[in-house]
């Protein structure tokens, strides 16, 4: 077999909607969430889950909460409505069908590049998705909240001593590209429905593509 140069010494992957096709998953978590509040809340809570992929779950219901209740979430609250949305996410996500290409990505380069994940889900939750998924071998370190995504970034450039260029963000949502942006990272974005990346942003259908993006020669 011909031994493939790379481009990068290590890729971070969002998660959902970049591995795993578990956007609209959460999509309905949050709409069974809201649904004591109305059909045109739980609307308004959609689509700003699709706008805003890549915040924490919290961040999320705090802000559903003071803008779309008028109310503030106390911390409880707060804790009880982010396990329930465990609840209503864990088993869906555990089955959920693979972004085309993506396991045959990980298998393939895995070896060639340090890979990570930095995702807005709780750091236990995706801990025990990451397992359960069989997912743990390809991944250096797996990163969730409350940690927010440049800290993360930050946090695996100085760890391992990488320069910011030779490093690639792939995500689906403005978020991961602001992240990207902020942090110096090269950035790649998974089409989505719901997003409009930056003009001159290189967006892939599916990670088939990416082993041209990181490929050498």
């Amino acid at each position: 077999m011909k031994e493939v140069a790379v481009k990068y010494q290590a890729i971070i992957f969002d998660f959902d909607g970049v591995i795993i096709d578990s956007v609209a998953v959460k999509s309905q978590a949050f709409a069974e969430l809201y649904r004591p509040y109305g059909e045109e809340i739980m609307e308004k809570v959609v689509t700003y889950h699709l706008a805003y992929g890549g915040l924490s779950r919290y961040k999320k219901i705090r802000y559903f909460h003071q803008t779309y209740l008028g109310r503030e979430v106390g911390d409880e609250e707060l804790q009880q409505l982010g396990a329930e949305f465990s609840r209503l996410v864990l088993d869906e996500v555990l089955q959920a069908n693979y972004i085309e290409g993506a396991r045959e990505f990980l298998e393939e380069f895995h070896t060639l590049m340090d890979f990570y994940v930095c995702t807005g889900t709780p750091e236990n939750e995706i801990l025990e998705i990451v397992d359960r998924r069989d997912l743990k071998r390809f991944f250096k370190q797996v990163y969730g909240s409350p940690a927010l995504k440049p800290a993360i970034i930050r946090r695996i450039l100085t760890e391992n001593n990488y320069p910011p260029e030779n490093v690639l963000f792939v995500g689906d949502a403005t978020t991961d590209y602001a992240a990207a942006e902020e942090t110096g990272l090269p950035f790649i974005g998974i089409k989505s429905p719901a997003i409009t990346f930056p003009d001159g942003t290189i967006v892939l259908d599916n990670l088939h593509q990416l082993r041209k993006v990181v490929e050498r020669g």
